[in-house]
């Protein structure tokens, strides 16, 4: 409102920047590819040649990053990261400064409150976003998968359950990656360590892991009708063993991420962020479930119609089913 009509804003704004030592560029997976964020980014740089310029990261890794944004070394709003940035800012006061054993205690004082506020912030949600969609869409023609039919969903012909589709999901998910599986083997394989190696850090910063097996203890004729190999049975308790084991490794507690669902599913459901992946069961002549590693998949938005009822579903399941 100081800025005069017709006068430039981004050099007002530029002239203001040039006069301080740090900015830091507030950043979520909603707002990282906004054409503005990046223009002030650059202006950032341009006027503080001297000076420090950080991008703080909410739901998000460095490697997330590019552009113009991933020439700044960037901070992770995690414990550690968090208390390394104000210690930083802390040195570049100089004589203002305060010991770094009195900020670290009044630090590790406020840190519960603020982490709680963090989980708050990630929980919300934000109306008319499109997180990911178009990532998804692209990444997984990019990998090999069949030119997708785009209108109202975003149909493949196959694939779904896939390596692939965990490799791209275990990938690109920013702020949640939710499974609706029976063994969920392919997760929790070799190929997809890589994801759970900073995990821990990156659920202390709101990223919400939530996956859903058939419990093993289900009806007898539940379990029969839910895959025809013999050793179903074993398979399963193997791959919820398998998943105990790297979600521990990880140090993560396995009743916040993983639980047990009685029943059959109709619907397989993978959820990365807002883009909702589903693909209907269907059953052989003699009513047993047919696998779905080749089966054709959409993704819809999750707040489209279709969307926020597949969601609402996995929830409920969530909700009702036992810890691991």
């Amino acid at each position: 409102s100081d800025i005069l009509k017709g006068e430039r804003w981004a050099k007002e704004i530029g002239e203001n920047l040039s006069t301080h030592d740090l900015g830091i560029i507030c950043l979520t997976p909603e707002n990282v590819t906004s054409p503005w964020i990046n223009f002030e980014a650059g202006a950032l740089s341009r006027q503080m040649e001297s000076s420090r310029v950080i991008p703080l990261l909410l739901g998000m890794n460095p490697s997330d990053l590019e552009g113009p944004l991933s020439q700044f070394q960037s901070a992770v709003i995690d414990k550690e990261d968090f208390q390394k940035l104000i210690i930083s800012i802390n040195d570049m006061l100089s004589t203002e400064s305060i010991s770094e054993s009195i900020l670290r205690e009044t630090f590790d004082s406020f840190w519960p409150k603020i982490e709680n506020e963090l989980h708050e912030i990630a929980s919300q949600r934000i109306d008319g976003s499109k997180l990911n969609i178009e990532n998804v869409t692209s990444v997984f023609g990019g990998y090999g998968l069949p030119e997708p039919t785009i209108g109202n969903h975003v149909h493949f012909a196959s694939g779904f359950e896939s390596h692939t589709i965990y490799s791209v999901a275990t990938e690109i998910a920013k702020k949640r990656l939710w499974i609706w599986g029976r063994k969920n083997r392919k997760l929790f394989d070799k190929e997809h360590r890589q994801f759970f190696v900073d995990l821990k850090k990156r659920c202390e910063s709101g990223f919400d892991l939530r996956v859903l097996f058939l419990n093993p203890e289900s009806d007898p004729a539940i379990l029969s009708k839910a895959h025809k190999d013999e050793d179903f049975l074993q398979q399963l308790n193997e791959g919820i063993d398998q998943a105990r084991q790297v979600i521990f490794d990880a140090g993560l507690g396995i009743s916040k991420h993983a639980k047990c669902y009685d029943g059959l599913r109709n619907t397989g459901i993978i959820i990365v962020d807002d883009a909702i992946l589903y693909s209907p069961v269907q059953y052989d002549k003699d009513g047993c479930v047919l696998p779905l590693t080749k089966a054709a998949f959409s993704i819809v938005g999750s707040e489209s119609p279709q969307g926020a009822d597949l969601e609402a579903s996995f929830r409920s399941c969530w909700d009702l089913s036992k810890p691991l």
